[in-house]
C-alpha cells in the first residue's frame, strides 16, 4: 500500500515537472494542478473514512 502511494506521489510530482517545463501546457496546468490536488485530498479522505469504518 505505502509503494503504491509513495509512485501516485511521484508520478504527481513528475507530472507537474513536465507541465511547468512544456510551453504549451503552462496555460492548463493550474488547472490540472487543481484537479490533482482535488484527487489527492479526495483520496486522504476516502482513505480515513475507510480507517475509521469499524464494521
Amino acid at each position: 500500500k505505502m509503494r503504491v502511494d509513495l509512485a501516485e506521489h511521484i508520478l504527481s510530482q513528475k507530472v507537474k515537472k513536465a507541465i511547468a517545463e512544456i510551453p504549451e501546457l503552462k496555460n492548463i496546468s493550474q488547472g490540472l494542478r487543481l484537479y490533482i490536488k482535488f484527487l489527492y485530498k479526495s483520496k486522504l479522505k476516502i482513505q480515513h473514512i475507510k480507517f475509521c469504518n469499524f464494521d
